[in-house]
């Protein structure tokens, strides 16, 4: 099978003027692409400084009350045994459970046959 001549390419030489300037054209091009430390004045890191002061807690404003918890008023009044017997009665004590019986197993054993 041939190759058609349409598609035939001769192919370049392996040495000529123009492929080292192509090259070298290339690498110029790949050259401004590429990542660069800057290296202006603006880039460069600063001396170090001083460093401001570390931060502090501010200070609770003060409380106007040794107790900072807000006690309510509560009526208290006092009852007798019986008034309180009479607002909850007591339920009747039930009668304690049945003991439970123990249940037996029955194992049905073959009886040996007497001999007659």
């Amino acid at each position: 099978m041939s190759a058609s001549p349409e598609f035939y390419k001769p192919a370049p030489p392996a040495f000529s003027q123009e492929a080292v300037e192509h090259q070298l054209m290339w690498q110029q091009q790949e050259e401004d692409y590429r990542c660069r430390t800057p290296t202006s004045g603006e880039s460069q890191v600063k001396p170090p400084g001083t460093c401001p002061p570390a931060l502090r807690k501010p200070r609770a404003p003060a409380a106007p009350a040794p107790c900072r918890k807000r006690l309510f008023e509560v009526e208290v009044f006092s009852l007798r045994l019986e008034e309180l017997e009479r607002l909850f009665r007591r339920p009747h004590p039930s009668p304690p459970p049945a003991p439970a019986q123990k249940k037996r197993r029955r194992v049905a054993c073959p009886q040996p046959k007497k001999s007659s």
